[in-house]
């Protein structure tokens, strides 16, 4: 996965930093990480904090609420699965987090086996995750925009991604059910504050929301 490539690199980065070849050059390592973020600060400034976003990039925020779908499941999967390191599994299910607005997003069409109470939040899908509780893990699959994105308002936009779960228990992974039910994912573009630096900027970011399943034509 990608988050466990970003830590081994990082681990890597840091046992080559340790060399005495690096306290050498540590001066021009600092100044090119000012350069790096003073050029990354204006990239973000051309593109991310444009007040009224384009066609393009609403077309490219909905490509990347698309891939924020795949990873929730990817993150989601390593999160219930038993066989993974807990410290592994954690940092999946705070990972599955961070790609929705809030915990508190209703995704109870995920889980196959619905609480008594027929509604099941994000966070009590993750937690069901890490404690053993989800004996099958979905997959995304043909996700499609069912709803492009139109605006709420000056800092909000809104819309929302159609998929069908194909779903495999994880006692039987060579085998795999592809519902014929289609869940629909709301999805947000918003304004947030960003640290780059000791700058804060705001810029556009996109966030999951509420699931549901479709209703028949």
């Amino acid at each position: 996965m990608r988050w466990i490539s970003i830590i081994f690199s990082s681990l890597l980065i840091w046992l080559l930093c340790s060399a005495d070849g690096c306290n050498d050059s540590a001066t021009m390592a600092e100044r090119r990480e000012e350069s790096q973020i003073s050029a990354m600060k204006d990239s973000v400034r051309t593109v991310f904090e444009a007040e009224t976003p384009g066609i393009n990039l609403l077309k490219a925020y909905e490509e990347a609420a698309k891939q924020k779908l795949i990873d929730f499941a990817d993150y989601l999967k390593i999160a219930s699965d038993s066989s993974v390191n807990n410290v592994f599994r954690s940092q999946a299910a705070e990972m599955a987090g961070k790609l929705f607005i809030a915990g508190s997003s209703d995704l109870s069409c995920w889980e196959m086996h619905p609480s008594a109470s027929g509604r099941i939040t994000l966070d009590s899908l993750l937690g069901s995750s890490l404690s053993n509780r989800m004996d099958s893990f979905i997959q995304p699959v043909q996700i499609t925009v069912h709803k492009p994105l139109t605006p709420v308002n000056d800092s909000l936009y809104e819309g929302n991604l159609a998929f069908y779960p194909q779903r495999t228990c994880f006692i039987k992974p060579s085998s795999s059910v592809t519902g014929n039910e289609m869940f629909i994912i709301n999805f947000y573009v918003s304004r947030k504050l960003k640290s780059f630096g000791k700058e804060n900027l705001s810029i556009w970011q996109v966030g999951l929301g509420d699931m549901k399943i479709a209703a028949k034509q």
